[in-house]
């Protein structure tokens, strides 16, 4: 019940944090964010990705507020960074695996595991 009371008062802060501007630089957090999800996507392998994901972790710890000041101003260009971050993780750890097992990266072009011209041979 008491954290019902609460509620009201974070909003409040919240709102008057952002008309004071108390939680940061919402446009560089941007920027930021953008700038580690270039850094993801130009990595040749996973280990590459960690120092990145390391490097964005150690920010995001010392500019939160920031972080949460972009998403306030900008959500759906703070959401195309993270897509655009998680997109690349996604084609470099395949590829990766791909490389370790032997086998060929499944191709995102084949849907449903059909071939080509429709019907399954026998």
């Amino acid at each position: 019940m008491r954290g019902r009371a609460l509620f009201p008062t974070a909003v409040l802060l919240l709102v008057s944090s952002l008309a004071c501007g108390a939680l940061g630089d919402g446009e560089g957090a941007l920027e930021q964010q953008e700038k580690f999800a270039s850094r993801a996507c130009a990595c040749p392998d996973v280990a590459c990705l960690r120092k990145v994901q390391e490097a964005q972790a150690t920010w995001i710890s010392e500019h939160g507020d920031e972080l949460v000041a972009a998403g306030l101003a900008d959500a759906e260009r703070l959401q195309a960074a993270t897509d655009k971050t998680a997109g690349c993780v996604e084609r470099i750890t395949k590829k990766q695996a791909a490389e370790v097992t032997g086998e060929a990266p499944a191709s995102s072009d084949r849907k449903g595991g059909k071939r080509k011209g429709g019907k399954r041979k026998r």
